[in-house]
C-alpha cells in the first residue's frame, strides 16, 4: 500500500499547487485536505479486498482507490473553490495519479522493485503514454497557433490562429418539397422549400454544445462545406480548443492519410504508429487506452471525407465505407467510454451514408459562407419557412470581420477595401481561402478590376511571390540558374501530376513523364541542371510532403497551394 497512498498524497498535492483554485490553500490546510484523502483510502483498503493488478502499472488510474478518489475530489476541494467544472477536475486528477505513480516507483526502485517483478508489468509503459498524450495536445495547439500559413514567412509570417475567422452554420429539421436537402449556395437563392425549419449559429457554439449534452445514440456530428469553407480549418481551431481540457482527450485523423481496409480503429492505429511527427509508438497508441484507464471522454475529429474519393472509389461509395466502418466501431465501443466524432466533408457525396449514421437535422451542419445570407431573409417572409437566428447572423456581412483580422495581423488599415466588397469578386471573397488567396496575391489593392477580369492574374501573382522567397533563401540559391519561368514549368507539371492523382496526390513516375513532355526542352535542362527536376527535391522544397517510404508518392500537404496548382497549368492552357 506503501506506493498506492504515496501516489495518492502526491496527486491530490499536485492538484492543490497546479489546478485553478478560487484560493490557493495554505500549508496546514493543504495538508488536512490530502490526510482526508489518505483515511478515506486506508478505510476502503481495510473494508474490501483491493489488489493491485498488473494492467495498474500501466493504467494506475484505473486502480479503484485512485477511482474513488477521482469521483470524490471535486468536492473534497470545495473550500478551495475550483474553477473547473467536475468532469475537467476529475480527468487532471486522473494525470497527475498517473504521473505520481510513475514518478514515485522510478525515485525508489529498488524498495519498490519487488512489487513490480511480481507483477511483471512494463514498468516504464504507462509514464511514456502520459508524455505522449502532453505532446499531443500540445501540438494540436501549436498546429493551429503557431504554424505559419500557406506563403508567409516561417519565422515572423501571420499565423493561423491570428486570423482565424468564426464561423456560421446552419442545419435544418425538415426537407425540402421534391425530398432533397438543400446546399449552401441554395441559402442565397430564392426560396422553393416549404415545410421546414432552419437553425443558424455560429458553427463552434453549436459543436461545443453538442459535445457536452450529447448522448451515445447521438455522438456523431456531420460537417458540410464546399472548397476552401473552412471545415479543415474549423477542425484545427476545435481540436486546439479542446486539447488543453484535461477532460478530452482529442484525437485529429486526418482520413486521406489513413491507409489500407480493416476496422477503422485499426488503421488509425496504424497511422499514429507510422507517421514521424506525431508523439505516439507501438506502445503509447492513443486509442489502446479506450476503456482501460477509466478516462470517459473522447473526441474524434475526422477531417478530409471529400479526398477519400480522390483516392480512386466514388464519392458516394467512399463516404459510404467509411459510414459503414464508423458504424460498426461505434457499436463495439458504446459501452466502454463516451466517444464523440465530427466529420468534416462535403453533403453531396454523403446521403446516404448520413441516413446510415442517423445525420439527419441537426446532425448535420451546414457551413455558410461569409456574405449576409440573403436567403434567410427572404425566407422570414415566407410563412411556411420557420427561420431560428435568434442572435440575427443571417444579417452579417462576415468579410469586414475577416479583413479586419487581417489588417490587424500585417499593420495595415483596417478600412474595407473595395475589392474585399465589389460585386464582382463576391465568389472570391465569400470564401475564407479563395478571399486568402486575393489578399495574398495583392491584388486586393487598386488593381482588382484586373483579376474580377481575369482570375488567372491572381494565380500568376501568387507563383511569382513564391517564387523570389524561395530563391532569396540561402538553401535555395541554385533556383536561380532554374529561373522563374522553370519554376513556373515545374510547378504546373507537378499540378498536372496531382491532378492526374485525384486532386492531391502524384507519384514519381507520372511526375516524370509529364515533365519531360509538359516542359520546353531548355526549361527541362535548366531544371535538370539546377537539381529541382526530380520529384524528390521538389517534395522538399515545395508545399509537399513524402506519402511512401522512398518517396515514391509526394502529397500536396497544404490545400491553398493544391487549389493554385489546380489552375497553375490551366494558366498555360488559358491565359
Amino acid at each position: 500500500m506503501t506506493l498506492v497512498m504515496e501516489t495518492l498524497g502526491a496527486a491530490v498535492a499536485e492538484i492543490l499547487a497546479s489546478a485553478p483554485l478560487g484560493r490557493k490553500p495554505q500549508q496546514p490546510e493543504a495538508e488536512v485536505i490530502i490526510r482526508s484523502f489518505l483515511s478515506r483510502a486506508e478505510i476502503i483498503s481495510e473494508q474490501e479486498k483491493i489488489v493491485l493488478e498488473k494492467e495498474h502499472l500501466v493504467y494506475p488510474s484505473a486502480f479503484p482507490l485512485f477511482v474513488d478518489a477521482a469521483d470524490r475530489i471535486s468536492a473534497n476541494l470545495k473550500s478551495v473553490e475550483p474553477e473547473e467544472n467536475k468532469v475537467s477536475l476529475e480527468a487532471r486528477f486522473r494525470n497527475a495519479v498517473t504521473q505520481s505513480f510513475n514518478r514515485i516507483r522510478i525515485r525508489r526502485l529498488e524498495y519498490f522493485a519487488p512489487v513490480i517483478i511480481a507483477l511483471s508489468g512494463p514498468d516504464a509503459e504507462g509514464d511514456a503514454r502520459s508524455r505522449a498524450w502532453e505532446k499531443y495536445r500540445s501540438r494540436l495547439v501549436q498546429r493551429f497557433e503557431d504554424a505559419p500559413l500557406f506563403g508567409q514567412d516561417e519565422n515572423n509570417g501571420v499565423t493561423l490562429g491570428r486570423v482565424y475567422q468564426p464561423l456560421r452554420a446552419w442545419w435544418e429539421e425538415d426537407v425540402s418539397e421534391d425530398g432533397g436537402l438543400p446546399s449552401a449556395a441554395d441559402l442565397h437563392a430564392q426560396p422553393s422549400i416549404h415545410g421546414r425549419r432552419v437553425h443558424l449559429n455560429m458553427l463552434e457554439q453549436s459543436v461545443v454544445n453538442w459535445l457536452h449534452v450529447c448522448s451515445k445514440k447521438d455522438n456523431i456530428r456531420f460537417i458540410s462545406g464546399g472548397p476552401g469553407s473552412g471545415k479543415s480549418t474549423f477542425a484545427k481551431k476545435l481540436a486546439a480548443f479542446l486539447a488543453p481540457d484535461p477532460r478530452w482527450r482529442v484525437i485529429f485523423v486526418p482520413l486521406q492519410r489513413l491507409k489500407g481496409d480493416g476496422p477503422l480503429e485499426n488503421r488509425i492505429h496504424d497511422f499514429f504508429r507510422l507517421e514521424y511527427d506525431e508523439p505516439f509508438d507501438a506502445e503509447t497508441i492513443p486509442l489502446s487506452s479506450i476503456g482501460k484507464d477509466d478516462h470517459p471522454d473522447w473526441v474524434i475529429i475526422f477531417d478530409g471525407l471529400d479526398e477519400l474519393a480522390r483516392e480512386g472509389l466514388g464519392s458516394e461509395s467512399a463516404a459510404q465505407d467509411f459510414a459503414s466502418a464508423l458504424s460498426d466501431w461505434r457499436a463495439r465501443i458504446s459501452n466502454t467510454v463516451n466517444m464523440r466524432f465530427i466529420v468534416l466533408g462535403r453533403a453531396p457525396s454523403m446521403q446516404q451514408a448520413r441516413q446510415r449514421l442517423g445525420l439527419e437535422g441537426c446532425g448535420t451542419l451546414h457551413i455558410a459562407d461569409m456574405l449576409p445570407l440573403t436567403r434567410l431573409f427572404e425566407q422570414k417572409a415566407n410563412k411556411e419557412v420557420k427561420v431560428e437566428d435568434p442572435a440575427k447572423l443571417a444579417e452579417l456581412d462576415q468579410r469586414a470581420e475577416f479583413w479586419t483580422r487581417w489588417a490587424l495581423a500585417k499593420g495595415w488599415p483596417t478600412e474595407l477595401p473595395e475589392a474585399m466588397k465589389a460585386e464582382e469578386l463576391n465568389d472570391l471573397t465569400k470564401e475564407p481561402l479563395l478571399a486568402y488567396l486575393l489578399i495574398f496575391s495583392g491584388y486586393v489593392g487598386e488593381r482588382w478590376q484586373e483579376a474580377a477580369a481575369n482570375r488567372n492574374h491572381i494565380y500568376q501573382a501568387i507563383f511569382a511571390r513564391i517564387w523570389e522567397r524561395e530563391r532569396a533563401k540561402q538553401a535555395r540559391m541554385h533556383l536561380n540558374q532554374l529561373e522563374q519561368d522553370g519554376f513556373e514549368a515545374i510547378m504546373q507539371a507537378l499540378g498536372i501530376a496531382a491532378w492526374r492523382g485525384g486532386g492531391r496526390t502524384g507519384d514519381e513516375a507520372a511526375f516524370t513523364a509529364i515533365r519531360d513532355v509538359f516542359m520546353r526542352p531548355d526549361l527541362l535542362t535548366r531544371a535538370k541542371e539546377s537539381g529541382a527536376a526530380d520529384l524528390g527535391n521538389v517534395a522538399l522544397l515545395f508545399y509537399t510532403r513524402k506519402d511512401e517510404e522512398g518517396g515514391a508518392r509526394i502529397r500536396i500537404s497544404s490545400q491553398k497551394f493544391r487549389r493554385v496548382f489546380d489552375c497553375s497549368w490551366l494558366i498555360q492552357c488559358f491565359p
